[in-house]
């Protein structure tokens, strides 16, 4: 039951964001997407300066940012707000390599 229930969440939020998204994706030839990594909280980047209060979880953060990359025309992306020296066990740096390629695989697509 629960994998039929985070299925269709997945989908419900993907539409609902492309939904969002498809009426402003044409008022622009290029678009700049920014994502600030400590959005998802200090769990999924620890030692980040400033942590969002409350943040979702780290896959809805991951697939929104693919959904928009494929919904609007990214020609540029960056990631902020990351500090290795407060990320011993590396968490941090991979959140931030999975938000990349989630950009990357939404452009490709």
């Amino acid at each position: 039951m629960e994998s039929i229930t985070i299925a269709v969440w997945y989908i419900l939020s993907q539409i609902l964001l492309q939904t969002a998204l498809r009426p402003r994706a044409n008022e622009a030839k290029a678009w700049y997407l920014h994502i600030d990594l400590d959005v998802a909280g200090p769990e999924e980047n620890p030692g980040n300066l400033t942590p969002a209060p409350h943040w979702p979880p780290r896959q809805h953060i991951i697939e929104a940012a693919q959904t928009t990359a494929q919904t609007v025309q990214v020609k540029v992306a960056s990631l902020a707000v990351y500090n290795p020296a407060g990320d011993v066990n590396g968490r941090g740096a991979r959140f931030g390599l999975d938000m990349a390629m989630a950009i990357i695989e939404g452009v490709v697509k």
